[in-house]
């Protein structure tokens, strides 16, 4: 049989390579194709085949498509703040041979509109919650000049659909791991293969 793709060496490396896939597919299949039980977003210019093309890839805190049982088995909490934390903006070449990365800090401050705030006092991470994937699209048109043609979202229940469709990752620890007040999640040092659920516990590791 075919030879099994080699494992890609860390969390972040694995979703942006998943990410990368993905809207390399978009792309060749044209700007209005879907795949498999994907939903459709009406934001940006939408392009078709042949085009340069603008993605912006965000992902949020919601615990949307889980379980009460997965939530607290993950320790996930019940509260999410319907807000974006990772935001990149992915440009394809017209020929689909480049692609360009650039990351977007979530606590950029930018001129957010909100009421009884002074510009440029809103944080792009907020912009989510005060008009979902369209507000936030015209938020990063606006302070990068520019023009989105997709969207790509992704939640706690997509990143951890993501590490398993790949089989899992191997991740090596200089020092072991050990977060037993939130994540509850305690790793060894050295070699450690994560599943889609442990691997979303120690993306969201902070302490």
């Amino acid at each position: 049989g075919p030879r099994r793709p080699r494992r890609i060496i860390g969390t972040a490396s694995t979703v942006c390579a998943a990410l990368i896939v993905f809207v390399a597919m978009l792309a060749r299949l044209g700007g209005d194709a879907l795949v498999g039980d994907i939903e459709k977003v009406a934001v940006g210019t939408q392009k078709g085949a042949g085009e340069p093309l603008t993605f912006l890839f965000a992902a949020n805190d919601s615990r949307v498509g889980l379980t009460h049982a997965q939530i607290n088995k993950l320790h996930l909490g019940r509260d999410g703040c319907n807000c974006t934390d990772t935001m990149m903006l992915i440009h394809l070449s017209r020929d689909r041979e480049k692609m360009t990365v650039l990351s977007l800090p979530r606590d950029t401050y930018v001129d957010g509109e909100l009421e009884a705030r002074s510009p440029g006092s809103a944080k792009l991470n907020i912009m989510y919650g005060k008009g979902g994937p369209q507000k936030l699209t015209k938020t990063v048109e606006r302070m990068t000049g520019l023009t989105i043609d997709h969207y790509v979202e992704v939640n706690f229940l997509s990143f951890l659909k993501v590490v398993d469709a790949v089989e899992g990752i191997d991740m090596c620890l200089k020092q072991p791991f050990d977060d037993p007040k939130y994540t509850k999640l305690h790793l060894g040092a050295g070699n450690n293969h994560l599943d889609g659920a442990t691997a979303l516990q120690y993306v969201r590791a902070r302490h």
